[in-house]
């Protein structure tokens, strides 16, 4: 994408998504932590019960780990985040070793979640089509 308004809106979108992510993932990730990982919706070998808890918790590490390391990206790289109008994140004082360390965690940090997301997506579409359980449904209605 070339510099210009277009790049400076997508990414105004991108921090504005980032912070909203934070807000609902960090009320997700508190709520799991409070209700635990749900229980295999049918029996499984060790070694798919093991990566299913290693995927969740990947998935909710990162939700969290995220965008915080994009805001403190931002932050530190002296650029508010505005979220829709409703509240900015004031730029902080420039410290570029903060900011580039924390970018440097965030790029690669989405490989990995795209990588859990599709691990996710395909052991939910395993348990459904294959092992014909209601993992998929549980999925799908918040369970």
């Amino acid at each position: 994408m070339a510099d210009g308004p277009s790049k400076a809106a997508a990414i105004g979108l991108h921090k504005t998504v980032g912070a909203i992510v934070l807000i609902l993932g960090g009320w997700r990730g508190l709520r799991r932590l409070k209700k635990g990982l749900p229980a295999a919706a049918s029996a499984m070998p060790r070694w798919q019960r093991v990566s299913a808890h290693l995927v969740h918790w990947l998935l909710l590490t990162a939700i969290i780990v995220f965008p915080v390391t994009g805001l403190i990206g931002s932050y530190f790289g002296r650029r508010a985040v505005e979220v829709f109008g409703f509240f900015t994140i004031a730029a902080g004082p420039k410290a570029d070793w903060i900011s580039s360390r924390a970018y440097g965690i965030h790029a690669p940090l989405a490989y990995i979640c795209l990588a859990g997301l599709a691990l996710h997506i395909g052991g939910a579409l395993k348990h459904h089509f294959i092992d014909r359980d209601s993992t998929l449904t549980r999925i799908t209605r918040g369970g």
